[in-house]
Order: C-alpha cells, then sequence, then structure tokens
C-alpha cells in the first residue's frame, strides 16, 4: 500500500512555546483532544463528523473520557478521541500535523484495537459493529494519477480487488486532507469547507472573525480562543505546546545535525578524492618525465611503450 499511497508533508509556519496567537492550534493532535474533549463541545464534534463520514451520527460519547478521566486520557490514549456511538458503533479520531512513511499502517493498527475488544454476540457469533478511524491529516496523501486534486475527504472499506464487492462493513478508513484544501475565506460555500478553513488556518488569524454562517463552525471557533480556556484547559495547552516546541525543536537539531555531517563527510570525501587525484597525476607526470628521457637516449618507441604504459601517439608527441 505503501509504494502506491506516499505521503507528502505540507510546509508550516513554526510552533513557539506558548502558542502562534489568539487561538488554540487545532491541527497539533493534543489541541483538538483538548477543545473536543470538553463535553461542552460534544455538538459541534458530531457536526464535524457528519460532514466527512459516510453515515450519520446523531450523538456520541468520549469512551475513554468516562472510564478514565479526562485529564488522562488527554496526556496517554492511544487515539485522540475514542467515541462510542449509541447503537454500538466506534469512531476513533486521530489528528496528524507532520507526514510519516508509516502513516497508513499506523491507522490499520488503531482500527484493531476497537475491533479486538468488541464483546461477541454469543460465543460463535462474531458479527461486529462498525469501526470508522476518521484521520484529520495536515498533508496531502499521494493518489492514483487520476485523482482529483480538489477532493480532500476519501473513504476507504474493504473491497474484493476485481470488481470491488464489499467484504465486510465493519471497517471504514475515512482521511481528510487538509494539505489539499486551499480555498480563502471569501471562497467557501458549505459547513465543511467552513470546519477545513479554520481548522488549516485558524491558529494564524489575528482577531475572532464575524459573521461565520454556521452555528457549528461558529462554536468551534469561539471554543478555540485561548483567552477562553479554563484555568485547567489553559494549563494543559501550555504543556501541549510546550511538548510540540520540544518535539519540533528536537527534529531540527537532528536535520541540522544530518545536515553537517554530511558536509563534513563530502568534505572528507573530496579532499581524499583530490589527493587520489593529485597522485595520479603525479605518476602521469613521471611516466612522462621518464618517457622523455627514454626517446632523447633513442630508445625505440616499442620499449618505451611497454616500460611506461604511454601509448604511441603520446610518446611521439613529448
Amino acid at each position: 500500500m505503501q509504494n502506491d499511497f506516499i505521503t507528502k508533508v505540507r510546509m508550516t509556519k513554526p510552533v513557539t512555546e506558548k502558542g502562534n496567537g489568539i487561538f488554540v492550534d487545532m491541527l497539533i493532535d493534543g489541541n483538538f483532544k483538548l477543545i473536543f474533549s470538553n463535553p461542552a463541545n460534544k455538538q459541534i464534534l458530531v457536526s464535524l463528523l457528519n460532514e466527512v463520514m459516510p453515515s450519520k451520527i446523531t450523538d456520541l460519547r468520549l469512551a475513554m473520557q468516562e472510564k478514565r478521566g479526562r485529564q488522562i486520557q488527554l496526556k496517554s490514549s492511544v487515539f485522540d478521541l475514542d467515541c462510542e456511538l449509541s447503537d454500538g458503533r466506534t469512531v476513533v479520531v486521530e489528528v496528524q500535523f507532520n507526514s510519516r512513511a508509516d502513516y497508513l499502517d499506523r491507522m490499520l493498527y488503531y482500527s484493531t484495537w476497537p475491533i479486538s475488544s468488541q464483546k461477541l454476540v454469543s460465543e460463535n457469533n462474531y458479527t461486529l459493529k462498525d469501526v470508522y478511524v476518521v484521520s484529520f491529516c495536515n498533508f496531502a496523501l499521494e493518489h492514483d494519477k487520476d485523482w482529483d486534486d480538489s477532493k480532500v475527504v476519501s473513504s476507504y472499506t474493504i473491497r474484493e480487488d476485481s470488481n470491488g464487492e464489499i467484504m465486510t462493513n465493519a471497517l471504514h478508513f475515512v482521511y481528510v486532507e487538509l494539505g489539499r484544501f486551499t480555498k480563502e475565506r471569501g471562497e467557501l460555500k458549505s459547513q465543511l469547507e467552513n470546519f477545513l478553513y479554520y481548522l488549516k488556518n485558524m491558529s494564524r488569524l489575528k482577531e475572532v472573525p464575524e459573521n461565520i454562517s454556521y452555528k457549528s463552525v461558529n462554536e468551534m471557533v469561539k471554543a478555540a480562543v485561548v483567552e477562553s480556556l479554563s484555568p485547567e484547559d489553559r494549563t494543559l495547552y501550555d504543556k501541549n505546546m510546550r511538548n510540540e516546541f520540544d518535539l519540533r525543536t528536537e527534529k531540527l537539531m537532528a536535520r541540522e545535525e544530518a545536515r553537517a555531517e554530511g558536509l563534513a563527510e563530502g568534505r572528507a570525501a573530496g579532499m581524499e578524492i583530490g589527493r587520489a587525484e593529485g597522485r595520479a597525476e603525479g605518476r602521469a607526470e613521471g611516466r612522462a618525465e621518464i618517457a622523455k628521457k627514454m626517446k632523447s637516449l633513442g630508445i625505440d618507441i616499442n620499449t618505451i611503450v611497454k616500460s611506461t604504459g604511454l601509448s604511441e601517439a603520446e610518446i611521439k608527441s613529448l
């Protein structure tokens, strides 16, 4: 799969330790979790998921929040959000800021947890409740050459290779590729486009926007104002930003160290090549001097060729 479906990164503005501005950067997974794990924002999450999922939902509960407590869930859960629907279906939501070569395999791995943890209907009944893995990517996935570059949301199931017949409805993957979304605010025409625009660009805004046409989007933007966070959430937000800052700094330093090592190795290799070339040039010049001396002594050309390795033409030109 990875040979056909390689990820590529969209360059983004560096994060500072205290954040980029007046809004929470929602594409940092800890911040996304911070906003949407708040029970007051549950209906915003429902509206967002309904814009991208292949089937609609009316309500959800955050499974790990109820089982383990919000603060613990924010720090150590495997998924960014683990949602249980009223009919038993599961929605796993993941936010990924940077691309990685194993990202699609990672999403497949995540899907095995909510499947294997389902209770059997009966001892020999393996009927499964649907599992949806919804990924918001801060980059674009590379598709087949006939892919529509403007298509931001893609949905996958398990199908037969030759005719596309669905094997099971139990597993769905949804990718929201924000790296493909390029519309500006004046071009937005739907609730989905408004959600995507503000998820992608909110951290760069310098003021709270007015006249957002869609209630859920407006509520999401208001919930993401840093100054509106509760003291507990502000502490978690600052910690998220410090962690993100440290992570990106480490990656930048690693790249710089690798670059410096590469340059040093290149210089060393260049010096060695130069020395080798110098030795070769010296040997060539030495053979020419010997041939020239032998020629001046009247030694025949064939003997000089055998003695020096120079060609007859090279010897005659001396």
